[in-house]
Formats: C-alpha cells, sequence, structure tokens
C-alpha cells in the first residue's frame, strides 16, 4: 500500500490500543527479524 500511494510508513501497531503505535525504524525491523 505504501509503496503504490507513496506515502512512508511512520508508525506501527505494537498492541490493540492507541498507545501500543510506535514510530517505524526500518532499520529496526529489519533487525528484529533477525533477532534470535
Amino acid at each position: 500500500i505504501a509503496k503504490d500511494l507513496k506515502i512512508p510508513i511512520r508508525f506501527v501497531g505494537a498492541g490493540e490500543k492507541m498507545d501500543d503505535l510506535i514510530e517505524f525504524s526500518a532499520d529496526d525491523f529489519v533487525a528484529s527479524l533477525f533477532a534470535a
């Protein structure tokens, strides 16, 4: 969706509440994929 609309991803949901929104970091996201 971000690619088609040409808008960046700013936040991601880490839970169900509004307080669970965190700022998106591509580097942190990729690092979490490879974390043990």
